[in-house]
């Protein structure tokens, strides 16, 4: 199999080099990860990716009795896992039950960050994740918050206004921090909607899979794009994978 050939399979597998990964280390933890997925132990597999590859692998703990790592606000936590001193690999942490988010929306959520789990990439991860939820208002709000501490500032805010009341502050004062924070993150994920907006249609142009193909972009570059700058196609496996979704590039140079 060529370098070619096997960045492409690993594509429609949901393999995604990260920004910075060079072919050695990508095809080593590639190659690590599926005989460390091949454990005979119980695995799930997606059998749609929900950015369009077809296959996709992930280990899954059913969280029963409280994760390692996931929180009470979180509906599944995907995080990274060593298996040897120089090579980490992404688990998928679910619930128990699913009360909220339907099971199969949330594994396509959390199979956008394994994916991406080599991405540090904090702007548009969540916006790249919800896309794959059936509702609108979901995709569109739902990265609102990005990260713990956000959430947890949240909740400190939404917990402060029956305290301050008790200490006799207006009743409209004891509103303000989680109004506030609210607001400020509305606008920011408004700004950052409207980027990654601009950045898909122009990524529509040139891809057929522009869902695949804009999640394999850094938050600079999906910037970039939302300028009109193309993405540099280097030689890295990540920008070698890019160029194989920029399929109506070479139709036209064709």
């Amino acid at each position: 199999m060529t370098e070619v050939e096997f960045l492409a399979v690993c594509l429609e597998e949901g393999w995604f080099a990260g920004p910075d990964e060079d072919f050695a280390a990508f095809e080593k933890r590639v190659r690590a990860m599926k005989e460390w997925l091949a454990d005979p132990r119980p695995l799930e597999k997606l059998l749609k990716h929900p950015i369009g590859v077809e296959k996709h692998h992930s280990r899954l703990f059913l969280c029963r009795t409280g994760g390692r790592k996931k929180s009470w606000w979180h509906g599944a936590l995907t995080w990274l896992h060593p298996i040897s001193p120089h090579l980490i690999v992404p688990v998928l942490e679910l619930p128990a039950k699913f009360r909220w988010v339907g099971r199969e929306e949330l594994l396509a959520h959390e199979g956008v960050h394994v994916s991406r789990s080599m991405f540090k990439e904090p702007v548009f991860e969540e916006i790249i994740a919800f896309r794959t939820s059936e509702k609108r208002w979901r995709r569109l709000l739902g990265p609102l918050l990005s990260g713990d501490m956000e959430a947890g500032a949240l909740f400190i805010a939404a917990a402060f206004p029956p305290f301050a009341v008790l200490i006799g502050a207006p009743f409209w004062i004891s509103h303000l921090p989680w109004i506030g924070l609210l607001f400020g993150w509305g606008v920011r994920l408004f700004k950052r909607q409207s980027l990654f907006h601009r950045a898909f249609k122009r990524m529509e142009l040139f891809s057929s899979r522009p869902e695949t193909a804009i999640a394999l972009l850094t938050d600079r570059e999906i910037i970039g794009l939302a300028g009109g700058i193309l993405p540099e196609l280097g030689t890295l496996p990540r920008q070698r994978q890019l160029r194989l979704m920029l399929d109506k590039c070479r139709e036209k140079s064709g």
